[in-house]
Order: C-alpha cells, then sequence, then structure tokens
C-alpha cells in the first residue's frame, strides 16, 4: 500500500477550503513508520478544539484475490487495513466506514464489535479511547468484494513540449499502461471479449488534440481499440 496524495484542510461552514501545509517527519521511538507534521493557521487555546479533514489516496491498497480468473468470472479483491486507526495519540471516538462499488461481499471481519453491513457499506466501531498507536495491536480489518472496474497501472508518463522558431508550440504525451487487474486463467476467447463491454475510460488532460494513435502489446488480441471523445472544457478523454 503506498500513500500517492495527502491534504489536510480545516472544517468550516463555508465552501472554501483552508488547506494545511503538511510535512513528513519521524517518531522519535519509530524511525520505520511514515508520519506528517501539521502547521496549524492558528495557535489552539488551552480546552479549545480544531476540526480537520484528512484525505489520503492509496495505491495498491487491494490485491486480487483470487490472482487469477477466467473471462466469464467475477473480479474479486480483497483490502487489508486496521480497525483503529494510526496515530501517535489516544483517540477518544472513532468510526470507520467501507463504501463498496457492489452489494456482492465475499465476506468481512466480525472481530471486533460493533460492526454492521447496510447495502454496500460497511460500518465498524464507534471505537471509544483507542490507545495511542493501538493499531499495531488491534486485529487486522478484511473485506473481500467484487470490483469489477479496471486496475490500470501507468508505468511510464513523458510530456514532451517542442517550441519551434515560429512559436508553434508541439506537445507529445507518452504514456504507459498495464493491467494491473486478475490475471487470464485458461485460454482467450474473442467471442467472450466482443460480447462483453470493454471500453474503460482512461482520463487525460490533453488540450486542443489533433492526433493521436495507440500501440497495443497484448499479446493474445492483435485488436486495437482507441476512441477519442471531443474535448470538453479543454479535456480528451481515450477509450480503452
Amino acid at each position: 500500500m503506498d500513500l500517492c496524495i495527502l491534504v489536510i484542510h480545516l472544517q468550516s461552514g463555508s465552501r472554501d477550503k483552508t488547506y494545511l501545509r503538511v510535512t513528513e517527519t519521524k517518531l522519535n521511538d519509530r524511525k520505520d513508520c511514515g508520519a506528517w507534521r501539521i502547521e496549524l493557521r492558528d495557535a489552539v487555546a488551552s480546552g479549545g478544539q480544531e476540526s480537520l479533514t484528512v484525505e489520503l489516496l492509496l495505491s495498491r491498497a487491494v490485491e486480487m484475490y483470487p490472482r487469477e480468473i477466467s473471462q466469464r468470472e467475477r473480479q474479486l479483491v480483497l483490502f487489508t487495513g486496521s480497525h483503529h486507526l494510526y496515530s501517535p495519540y489516544r483517540v477518544k471516538s472513532q468510526t470507520t466506514k467501507v463504501l463498496l462499488p457492489s452489494t456482492q461481499v465475499e465476506s468481512y471481519s466480525k472481530n471486533l464489535k460493533p460492526v454492521s453491513m447496510a447495502d454496500s457499506a460497511i460500518t465498524y466501531g464507534p471505537y471509544a479511547n483507542a490507545a495511542a498507536f493501538s493499531a499495531e495491536t488491534a486485529p487486522p480489518l478484511s473485506v473481500h468484494f467484487e470490483n469489477n472496474n479496471p486496475f490500470l497501472t501507468v508505468t511510464r508518463l513523458e510530456r514532451t513540449i517542442e517550441l519551434s522558431m515560429w512559436g508553434n508550440i508541439a506537445v507529445e504525451e507518452v504514456v504507459d499502461v498495464k493491467h494491473s487487474g486478475a490475471l487470464l486463467k485458461g485460454s482467450f476467447s474473442r467471442y467472450t471479449r466482443q460480447s462483453r463491454s470493454n471500453w474503460h475510460l482512461l482520463r487525460l488532460i490533453l488540450p486542443f488534440l489533433r492526433y493521436e494513435f495507440q500501440r497495443e502489446n497484448s499479446g493474445v488480441s492483435s485488436v486495437k481499440h482507441f476512441k477519442t471523445i471531443l474535448p470538453a472544457a479543454g479535456k480528451s478523454k481515450i477509450g480503452l
């Protein structure tokens, strides 16, 4: 599991968000653990409080389980986490909600009460007075569920900007994308592929798009799909 984006802002009644400066740091007694320092806009008075919103974007947070499926099988993934927030401070109360893309759930951990499920949401907690670093000793949280969404990984992203002596600008985007979902088990069926929707949108900001091409290295199928939707508000959508 890798941290891609971390943003923190103050909670307020207005729509405008006040984003705070976040810097990576180290804890004295846990050098191998990642930690971040938040700089508040104003000092909090004794007995006062401040409400923050922390937004995380993680990659590789789920694993394919099973790792291989046939073309007609559902894609199942496994998410593993912790019931408690990893924090160097005592947490007075916390609740974790896991929002799933569908109601098709194979299993979910129930070893730390209370836990409940309604439609496609699983709620863990509330848990009261969790000690500092209690996530290290709390039982693991796991959810095994269906997720047929495409899993794409950009292995290379390169932009070349060429400025001619006449003032023209040429921009070339090179994006290498690989499939990170479940691997194919058994033989490949072209009929099954054609009978099921294989279009997924990879959203790229490509203003004033003029020419495009795609190279597919699937190894099995030589069919190439490339669809460009006319730019709207300066953006183009590429269908893979």
